[in-house]
């Protein structure tokens, strides 16, 4: 849906995360050497460190607004500034997604709208930010604090 057709006013939890932003790498699967022994994956250390940075950002701006998780739809503006060129847009933001699970949704299948872009001169209070992610949620105001 286009902001014009919505059929509710919206409440919304805006913050910008400053830093290069980084795409959601893939699991990496480890074998151990001793014969029998279970392989396991883990997340690589900068997509960890990156989700760390959101998550932090974003609850401190939750809890100054009084926003709660919970499980009503949601629309997310995702826009990138520093962005390798190698990596994918779309992995950028399933970094940023999977961050705000437990601080702006229960769960990122709550975002019925996602728009994701990059932008190099990304402005911030009418001045360049520098690298870094703005992220805005939208949702309806009656459940902000719910």
């Amino acid at each position: 849906r286009s902001s014009r057709t919505r059929r509710w006013p919206l409440a919304e939890l805006v913050f910008f995360v400053s830093g290069v932003p980084v795409a959601k790498g893939r699991a990496r699967i480890v074998r151990p050497k001793e014969r029998g022994a279970k392989a396991h994956a883990f997340t690589p250390a900068k997509t960890e460190a990156w989700e760390a940075r959101v998550r932090f950002v974003a609850m401190l701006e939750a809890r100054r607004r009084g926003w709660v998780a919970n499980v009503e739809p949601c629309e997310v503006e995702i826009t990138l500034s520093g962005l390798s060129v190698r990596s994918d847009i779309d992995n950028a933001a399933k970094a940023i997604l999977d961050a705000l699970n437990g601080v702006a949704w229960d769960d990122d299948r709550r975002v019925w709208s996602l728009l994701v872009r990059r932008d190099e001169l990304l402005a911030i209070g009418g001045r360049p930010s520098g690298p870094g992610a703005r992220v805005v949620v939208r949702r309806e105001p009656s459940t902000v604090g719910a």
